[in-house]
């Protein structure tokens, strides 16, 4: 089974590049400065930790798995880090401090319940792998324990179709578009779309209380997640198949976001809808990106029953970096002339700022007749924020290059530019200062640093009480330099959370990366209670260790001034 590039993200077939790109290198050199050169190393030339294959627990794995046990350098290096930026860079600069010693593939739960008991006999950690995309430090291994790793990627089928209940049971170890295939071939989707759905594992969005881009129709994976199956190191939970229950509390959702930390979430049962036979988008001008986080507090509040599928609001840097990444068009006389007049009419007669408009993108999976309706409310109310309606031409667009944007971080590495995001949670009624602070207090970081550097921001998630907002930053990298920097960078901006009463992550998880903020987003007595339950399941403390909760606090990230 394909595995993703050991150095970057996603295929080793595809990149993406500026080619036809001619505004993106200008762009790019105006926000950080000249590039410089930060190339991938040969794999001969990378260093990892080597395997024990002469010890008992080894001879007894294979016992197990047979020919499924990997301890080959490739294997064991892609199964080392995730996605983050920090963890590509330390690959790049052959930073490995600890690889697993042994990658597994099983191919049933029985197979896992005889390796966790193997494991903890032994002394062993496990970690769950599933598509290796996570971005903080959730797949890493830590500590001075021997490490297996489970990649499920064995475990991808679908089990069970339930037409009158709409349900299905899937293994978790499918990607994103192997559930989605699955499922289509009955007329089916689930509707969960991340950025990395390319690459990511059901089981992994449920490790991590995932959320996709369609999160306003089909909301977040905890919505979508009927029951689940976990094997753990002191047996196995099935939750009920039920859905609700009012009796005590819900186990399901105990171990929806445990990150492998509890046990193996091996299967799960999951709401599914019938595949839409339309899908649109449509663009909006806002005159900044304050005016945009009004009309979609406005759209949740005033006009519900018209939210669309898709609701996302790019602020001033992230439109400006769209319409940079933009594929150069041919000239085409009617179409460019249309568009020159569209922007004096913005300019002239709006009052718009082009260095502050936000873009707005809405979708819709549902009939013609019942989004146009939809549209024509949702242009009268946001009027009122003097938006400017953009119409259909970002449908095309936006599906096409929805999964291209990961990729831009293997360029800019190329280049020696930094470049990561950090994204959290507030109310409506706190969210534009979150926003400003943010911003503010990360420009003023880069000056204290001595950096030239860039952040911006989107909001891709909305509720009736608030949204999340999804921070983007980068820098041009110093020798020597480039993981305190970025370290201090990250950590600033998890900080700046805290304080401005948000919380440490919205959909990206916990891992080690935002451990040392756990506590202040659930509470010492929260954080002594998940404690105890991983005491209960995992004695012998094998299972992902020092994610979510860190024993020792390293105090590696913590912001200090």
């Amino acid at each position: 089974m394909e595995q993703q590039k050991w150095w970057g993200w996603g295929s080793y077939e595809k990149f993406t590049c500026t080619k036809n790109r001619s505004l993106f290198e200008p762009f790019l050199e105006s926000k950080v400065g000249s590039t410089g050169d930060f190339p991938v190393p040969d794999l001969d030339t990378i260093e990892i930790t080597k395997s024990d294959v002469d010890s008992k627990f080894f001879f007894d794995l294979c016992n197990i798995f047979e020919e499924r046990v990997s301890t080959d350098k490739l294997t064991r290096l892609t199964h080392t880090y995730g996605k983050s930026f920090r963890d590509l860079l330390r690959v790049r600069e052959n930073v490995i401090h600890i690889s697993p010693d042994y990658v597994v593939f099983p191919d049933s739960e029985e197979e896992i319940s005889s390796l966790l008991k193997l494991a903890s006999e032994h002394k062993v950690s496990v970690i769950p792998f599933g598509g290796g995309t996570n971005i903080v430090g959730s797949v890493e291994s830590v500590g001075d324990r021997p490490t297996c790793v489970v990649s499920l990627r064995r475990m991808n089928r679908l089990l069970e179709f339930d037409k009158a209940s709409h349900t299905a049971t899937v293994q978790c170890g499918a990607l994103g578009p192997e559930v989605e295939s699955q499922l289509g071939e009955l007329g089916y989707t689930l509707g969960h779309y991340p950025d990395s759905f390319e690459f990511s594992t059901l089981g992994g969005w449920i490790a991590t209380r995932s959320s996709g881009m369609q999160s306003d129709k089909y909301g977040n994976i905890e919505d979508m997640v009927l029951s689940l199956k976990m094997v753990t190191p002191a047996g196995e939970i099935k939750t009920v198949n039920v859905p609700r229950h009012s009796i005590g509390f819900s186990v399901k959702d105990l171990l929806l976001g445990s990150e492998g930390t509890l046990g193996i979430i091996t299967q799960a049962t999951i709401n599914i809808r019938e595949t839409p036979n339309t899908r649109k988008y449509y663009g909006f001008l806002f005159p900044n990106f304050h005016s945009g986080l009004r009309a979609m507090h406005s759209l949740k509040r005033g006009i519900p029953e018209c939210s669309p599928t898709t609701m996302r609001l790019n602020d001033p840097f992230k439109t400006q970096l769209s319409v940079a990444f933009k594929e150069d068009k041919k000239p085409n006389f009617i179409k460019d002339n249309t568009e020159s007049l569209a922007k004096y009419y913005m300019k002239k007669v709006k009052g718009f700022d082009f260095d502050e408009v936000s873009l707005m993108i809405i979708g819709f999976d549902e009939p013609h007749d019942s989004y146009s309706k939809k549209v024509k409310k949702i242009k009268k109310l946001w009027s009122k924020q003097n938006c400017f309606f953009l119409g259909d031409s970002v449908s095309e667009t936006f599906w096409k290059t929805k999964y291209d944007f990961p990729y831009i971080r293997d360029y800019l590495l190329d280049r020696d530019i930094a470049g990561d995001v950090s994204e959290t949670s507030t109310t409506w009624e706190n969210i534009e200062k979150l926003y400003d602070n943010v911003i503010v207090s990360t420009e003023k970081e880069y000056k204290r640093m001595g950096l030239k550097g860039v952040v911006g921001c989107h909001c891709s998630h909305t509720y009736e009480a608030g949204a999340s907002l999804y921070f983007t930053f980068g820098w041009r990298q110093r020798d020597e330099k480039r993981e305190e920097d970025y370290n201090r960078v990250k950590s600033k901006v998890q900080q700046l959370f805290i304080d401005n009463k948000a919380v440490p992550s919205h959909h990206h998880s916990c891992g080690y990366e935002h451990n040392d903020w756990t506590e202040d987003a659930l509470g010492t007595l929260g954080v002594e209670t998940y404690a105890s339950i991983k005491d209960t399941l995992d004695p012998d403390g094998i299972m992902n260790p020092e994610k979510i909760l860190s024993k020792n606090k390293p105090a590696r990230w913590k912001y200090k001034k």
